[in-house]
């Protein structure tokens, strides 16, 4: 299991809630991470990466963000990030 205080300062520090909103609740520029009352998983969120991988790279650039790009133990943090808020 991730740390979900890791999982926040990657979350915020890697650009992610620019589009993804705070929390992961999603907003015009990203889809929503967590819904509620639903828990995210590390396979979950990995495959949603590596699918929106080329538009959000896009999206990154046009922002003047850096390519998302997270390690397996970084992604175990923001998933645990993400499922305190269903607790």
């Amino acid at each position: 299991a991730g740390s979900a205080r890791a999982g926040a300062a990657e979350f915020a520090g890697s650009g992610c809630s620019t589009c993804h909103g705070a929390h992961g609740e999603g907003s015009r520029r990203g889809p929503v991470l967590r819904a509620a009352g639903r828990l995210v998983n590390t396979v979950m969120l990995g495959a949603r990466l590596a699918r929106a991988e080329q538009k959000m790279c896009q999206r990154a650039a046009a922002l003047k963000l850096p390519a998302p790009s997270l390690e397996e133990t970084e992604i175990q943090d923001v998933v645990s990030f993400l499922n305190q808020m269903n607790q």
